[in-house]
Formats: structure tokens, C-alpha cells, sequence
């Protein structure tokens, strides 16, 4: 993926939090999306895609009406459930921007999100998190509009992208990545 036009994502950032707000669907910034808010107030300058997190047990009831919406709006969609039954992360593009809406499923103290079940993802992995950081929240502005992202913030960015966080990087891999996280900790595919 390439680096994105800030004008497009900026809009596409907006329109996806507006459908997931009329619907009702609690969401966070993650990943280089919650970096480039909270630490450049904007995209970060190597932002290859937009990052929104949601609770599974947020997402999954309203994906099927959430890609109805998107699709309705000029969205292009995909969906991803496996290896689970219920859908847990939405893609999305419109403007040549990439969006995943990821949901984070529980699991003993953690939440993680899978990677997709797809021929181009030959390594399985999760990314794993501790529950307080992905269920609390604190504001942040951005474009005009308060958004929530993980809190402590730091604390989150810190575990995300290390100590150097700070530093502008073209980082866009997360250190969290658990390869056989399924197999290991024995998760249930249902």
C-alpha cells in the first residue's frame, strides 16, 4: 500500500465514523491511526491505511447492516470471518483509501484481533493486547471531531510501537503480532 492522499482519508475518516455512529457502534483509533492523532494531530506522514477498533461483541451484531450501509454509500467491502463464525473485521475503500474496522474478541485477560484468512496472509498471526488498554478510552481531537483511543494513550503506543513511539518511523508493522496464538492458548473457533 501506498502512502495515503490526506484530503481523501481525512474525508473517508470522517464518513466512517458517521456510519459507525448511526449505528450505534462504539469505536476507537488504533494503531497508526491513534499515533498520528494523538502525536502528529493528523495522519501520521507514512499512514498507509486507517485503523478503527471496535468490541466484537459491538461489531459482529451490526456488520451485516454496517456493509449494507457502506456498500449503500459508495463503499467497496470485504468481510472477514474466518476461522470464527461471526464477522469480525470489515475492509474498506472509497476515495483509494483502505479502512479495516477491526473487532477485538476477548479472551482471559487479553483481546486480540486474528489476521484474515486469505492466500496472501501465509503466516497466521494475532495481535494480541491486555483488556484495560483496549477498553478504556480517553478523547483526542482530530478534524474537527473528538475521537476515542485506547488510554492510557501512551501506554498504548508505547506496546504498539515501543519506546521510540515519539520518533517519526515507516513503521507500519505491530510489534504485537503472535504468530500460532490460536493453537497456543487453545481459542475456540466458534
Amino acid at each position: 500500500m501506498s502512502i495515503m492522499n490526506a484530503e481523501n482519508s481525512r474525508k473517508c475518516l470522517l464518513e466512517v465514523a458517521e456510519i459507525l455512529d448511526d449505528h450505534a457502534v462504539p469505536f476507537f483509533l488504533i494503531q497508526g491511526t491513534a499515533l498520528g492523532a494523538y502525536r502528529d494531530k493528523g495522519f501520521t506522514p507514512t499512514e498507509r491505511d486507517i485503523d478503527f477498533g471496535v468490541l466484537i461483541e459491538d461489531l459482529a451484531p451490526q456488520a451485516p447492516a454496517l456493509v449494507e450501509t457502506f456498500v449503500r454509500n459508495q463503499f467497496q467491502i470485504e468481510t472477514y470471518h474466518l476461522p470464527f463464525q461471526e464477522c469480525r473485521t470489515i475492509v474498506a475503500w472509497k476515495y483509494g483509501v483502505h479502512v479495516d474496522i477491526v473487532g477485538f474478541m476477548p479472551w482471559k485477560d487479553k483481546r486480540f484481533t486474528y489476521s484474515p484468512v486469505h492466500p496472501s496472509v501465509t503466516d497466521p498471526y494475532a495481535i494480541v493486547h491486555q483488556k484495560e488498554l483496549l477498553e478504556n478510552y480517553e478523547p483526542v481531537e482530530l478534524f474537527g471531531r473528538t475521537f476515542q483511543v485506547p488510554s492510557p494513550i501512551e501506554a498504548y503506543l508505547q506496546t504498539e510501537y515501543g519506546k521510540d513511539w515519539r520518533i517519526p518511523a515507516d513503521d507500519c508493522v505491530s510489534r504485537l503480532r503472535v504468530y500460532g496464538f490460536l493453537e497456543q492458548e487453545g481459542v475456540p473457533l466458534c
